[in-house]
């Protein structure tokens, strides 16, 4: 994640674009913007996060599952070779190769935006589980339980945290509320 932080702020260099910025990121863009935050810290006045996924998902997926886990259910052993995979960089197929597990150790020194403006705008919560019925309740209850905390874990990065709750319950808010995000990157910079 640091190296992402780096190239970001290479290229932003590159084209000339000088700090300090306000960034605004869908997903696991957040990640990234939290890692350029901790790394150049100077250099951030303040964000807006867009459908952030929990701080801990990708590492919580590849370890929330019991040493040597098999099982006869097709459907649940797909399940959990795709939550281990995260364990190689990337899947191995994006460029970056972008290794989750040590992304979580070093985003585990970056939670701290100090007093800086951070507004999070989350979907609305569905009130159903993560993950499908076949997946067993102890191995769900890990995931769910970083879900409940996500908002309280965001409101500890900043002082001056603000959390905003869609009316859809879609992933991609750029697309499914766009107005809503829209006007919170707007009061980012009132």
């Amino acid at each position: 994640m640091n190296d992402t932080a780096d190239r970001l702020h290479a290229l932003l260099q590159a084209a000339g674009v000088s700090p300090p910025y306000y960034f605004a990121g869908g997903s696991y863009a957040s990640y990234i913007i939290t890692a350029f935050n901790h790394k150049y810290d100077q250099e951030v006045l303040g964000a807006v996060f867009i459908a952030p996924p929990p701080f801990g998902y990708f590492y919580t997926m590849a370890t929330r599952w019991p040493e040597g886990f098999t099982s006869e259910d097709e459907a649940l052993n797909g399940y959990y070779q795709f939550e281990q995979s995260v364990k190689n960089p990337m899947f191995k197929r994006a460029p970056e190769k972008l290794d989750h597990m040590q992304s979580y150790e070093q985003l585990k020194e970056a939670q701290d935006f100090g007093n800086k403006p951070l507004i999070v705008v989350f979907s609305k919560s569905t009130g159903e589980r993560y993950d499908p019925p076949f997946v067993p309740d102890a191995i769900a209850k890990t995931m769910d339980t970083l879900f409940d905390e996500a908002e309280a874990n965001v409101k500890a990065l900043s002082e001056n945290t603000v959390v905003v709750f869609s009316e859809s319950e879609k992933h991609h808010l750029h697309i499914a509320d766009r107005d809503l995000v829209v006007k919170s990157i707007q009061s980012l910079l009132d």
